[in-house]
Order: structure tokens, then sequence, then C-alpha cells
């Protein structure tokens, strides 16, 4: 992974993206901000820290996303903001056992800010398809 040049904020993506694998939704949603917004892949906008826990929620209790790979092409800081421009693939596996994985090729363009603590959070997040999915075996 590229780094920004600011460890605190190098630490919370990466932060980000270990809790994605590991399908901890917890964590995750604690990098967000309360007003963060997310648009997903052909899914209406969910605004707000819980409408994303949801989300995420929903997503891990479906499908394992331990193959999770981030190929960052923009990590770029700016005092107290930041974002990020990255391609991913990932493999999602079905909880039931019985669907087949399917392997996603995206985008990702997330933005950063640090709150008043300090603290890095996600404050918008946009991820699309860069290819159709496939099945995976």
């Amino acid at each position: 992974m590229d780094t920004s040049q600011d460890p605190e904020f190098d630490r919370a993506l990466a932060t980000f993206n270990e809790a994605f694998a590991a399908g901890d939704a917890q964590t995750l949603i604690d990098l967000f901000s309360e007003d963060a917004k997310a648009l997903q892949h052909e899914e209406s906008a969910l605004i707000g820290r819980a409408a994303i826990e949801q989300m995420l929620t929903d997503l891990f209790a479906l499908v394992d996303t331990a193959a999770f790979e981030v190929d960052y092409d923009t990590v770029d800081v700016h005092h107290d903001r930041a974002y990020v421009l990255a391609t991913f693939h990932e493999t999602l596996r079905p909880r039931d056992g019985v669907a087949p994985a399917i392997d996603v090729d995206g985008r990702l363009v997330c933005f950063w800010q640090r709150d008043e603590g300090g603290t890095w959070r996600v404050a918008r997040l946009l991820t699309s398809r860069a290819s159709p999915d496939r099945t995976s075996p």
C-alpha cells in the first residue's frame, strides 16, 4: 500500500482494509463519521453511520469477505482531509456454503476527514464495479 506520510492516516486506512477482510462490522463502522454517506454499486445512497452499519452487518452475515485485496492508486492527505482512489478485487463466499462464490473487480473512492478529537473518519465512500461479477470455483 502506498503511504501518505501521515502515520495516523495510514493506520486508519490499514484498519479499514483489515476490518473489511475480517468481516468486522463494528471496527469498520467506528471508522465512519456520524454523517457519512456511502454510495454502493446499484444501491440507494446510505446516509449516516446507522444505515452504513446495517448494510455492513447484513453483508458480513451473508458472505465471507476474507479474499479482499486493494491497490491504491492515490493516497493524498491535506491537513485534516484525505482522499484515496483505488481498485479492488474480492471473492465473496456465501456463508450458506451452497451458493457459488462471486469474484468482484471494483473501484473505490473514499474521502476521509479528521474529527475534532483528531481521529480519521470516512466521510464519503463510493464503490463501483469495474467489470461484471463472475462466479468463482
